[in-house]
């Protein structure tokens, strides 16, 4: 039987073939999902997410239907698609009550059940069978999935509360009536300025960091005077944020293996003189205080709708501390998926199957674990793989594939004027600046204070670029994804999912983002 092939195009006109597993995949729509991986994934990243048997197992384990888009994504070279998400309620008011409140569920089902699989990966040996690694990878994924089904849930039932009550002016409350609260992402920032704080105490602190090799700069501090209270403040920083990969991928370096990275960060915030992020925070929760206030007298006349407000409001109240602790042990799980893929190419290195110890992450496990100690021909099938993946890397692939009407447009796409870029409103203001494109965060250290952040997308490692920038741009997300959400933190505008942003908007060029309409005025 021959295989069922698509073609589609790439925005730059490059064919794109599909080949389709199960051909009635071919007959759904399938989208790209770009929020959290903008580029190709590596194979060793691509086989995590075409799925496991751990994923519905997650969700039986909790009482819940398993979502119908969950138990699969597609990965054709590398980007990853997925059917649109829909996040049944189905089982949530139960486990709600079972585990005694919507943050109990992440709190006392999940995230135990998430520490213990990273646990797990940061002790496997080196002869781990790697299948089981992704495996277990990929149950800590989708129990974080668990708490986002309940947690998204509690979000609806307010957002359609207030929007039933005050139509579509009530649009933007709810993401306003979820921000400004204490949570991890934040305080990972938080940790960083206070960091820089410690190391501002000292004149030859402050230098050593400032102008140091900061390959080097950890030996030298512990010379110096005050620089034991900072490397053991730096520790404790890594030992609770360092297993982070910066993205959602194994392919990614975490701040463990690379503590370069925050201290470059923490010298930018010294030589910047950022300001204390938990200030940006108190903001923020005034204006969720204030709007809470206004809604409560447009409700006083009516005790008993006041009374649902009160309900819907206080179960969607640690919406934000759940979401961004799932994002940290997310990042962790694929961090500490690194660790022990590593350890095991660590091994195919030393004994010749692969050159170093990060070409793992171009196999398959099939391949490791049948040819990974003994055939040599595992050396040109990495260097082959490392090749189509730069090569995918430098294109941008179809928004959708499969069943794609001509008429049909991704989320976010809309018709926008000449000079300009349209997206989602993410965050409200309008603020002007020279655009800075961010490709990664090797290149964090090009955003000076007052650039617009143009980018493809953002994970939580990238938050305290949102203290430097004036506003935020988008390729990827939607108004509830980790770059709106900070950007609100932050008070700063957003617009998200403003596709091809990365590629119109020219690094430099003077850009007016306005967070409200969602549009992006370039000024050349």
């Amino acid at each position: 039987m021959s295989e069922l092939v698509t073609t589609y195009k790439c925005a730059d006109g490059t064919e794109f073939p599909v080949t389709w597993q199960h051909e009635a995949d071919a007959n759904l729509t399938w989208g790209l999902e770009d929020n959290h991986w903008p580029g190709p994934l590596r194979p060793i990243d691509a086989a995590v997410w075409e799925g496991t048997a751990a994923r519905e197992r997650a969700f039986s384990e909790a009482g819940l239907p398993t979502p119908s888009w969950l138990p699969r994504f597609l990965a054709p070279h590398g980007f990853v698609y997925r059917q649109r998400a829909e996040f049944p309620d189905e089982g949530v008011d139960d486990l709600v009550r079972r585990c005694g409140g919507v943050a109990a569920v992440w709190e006392e089902h999940c995230r135990p059940r998430v520490q213990e699989a990273c646990a797990r990966l940061q002790m496997a040996g080196d002869d781990e069978p790697v299948a089981d690694l992704l495996e277990v990878c990929d149950y800590a994924w989708a129990k974080t999935m668990v708490a986002a089904v309940v947690v998204i849930s509690a979000y609806r039932r307010l957002s359609g509360f207030l929007n039933e009550l005050f139509g579509p002016e009530a649009e933007t409350w709810t993401a306003t009536l979820t921000q400004g609260y204490s949570n991890v992402t934040m305080d990972a920032a938080q940790a960083q300025w206070e960091l820089a704080q410690i190391a501002s105490r000292s004149a030859e602190m402050r230098d050593l960091i400032v102008d140091g090799d900061l390959s080097s700069v950890q030996q030298a501090l512990r010379q110096v005077e005050g620089g034991g209270e900072f490397l053991s403040a730096f520790d404790d920083f890594l030992l609770r944020f360092g297993w982070r990969s910066e993205g959602w991928e194994a392919g990614l370096p975490t701040w463990r293996e690379n503590p370069e990275r925050p201290l470059g960060v923490i010298r930018r915030m010294i030589t910047d003189g950022t300001a204390s992020p938990a200030r940006a925070l108190d903001q923020v929760a005034r204006r969720r205080q204030e709007l809470t206030s206004e809604l409560e007298d447009r409700l006083r006349n009516d005790a008993a709708k006041l009374a649902q407000f009160h309900e819907r409001l206080s179960a969607v109240t640690p919406y934000l501390s759940v979401r961004e602790d799932r994002a940290l042990w997310q990042l962790n799980a694929f961090g500490s998926l690194r660790s022990a893929l590593l350890r095991r190419g660590d091994r195919m290195g030393r004994s010749g199957s692969i050159s170093r110890a990060e070409d793992i992450l171009y196999l398959l496990p099939e391949e490791i674990e049948r040819r990974g100690s003994a055939h040599g021909d595992l050396l040109e099938l990495v260097e082959d793989r490392k090749r189509e993946w730069k090569r995918w890397s430098r294109l941008t692939p179809p928004a959708m594939i499969g069943a794609v009407e001509a008429s049909t447009q991704p989320e976010g796409a809309g018709e926008a004027a000449e000079g300009e870029v349209r997206g989602m409103a993410a965050s409200r203001g309008v603020a002007t600046g020279p655009a800075r494109i961010i490709r990664d965060l090797s290149e964090a250290d090009r955003l000076m204070p007052g650039d617009v952040l143009v980018c493809r997308t953002t994970s939580p490692p990238w938050t305290v670029l949102f203290a430097r920038a004036s506003a935020v741009v988008t390729d990827a997300g939607g108004v509830l994804a980790h770059t709106a959400i900070t950007a609100r933190e932050y008070g700063i505008p957003c617009v998200v999912g403003a596709r091809g942003a990365t590629e119109r908007i020219r690094d430099g060029m003077v850009v007016t983002v306005d967070g409200e309409r969602g549009v992006v005025r370039l000024s050349g």
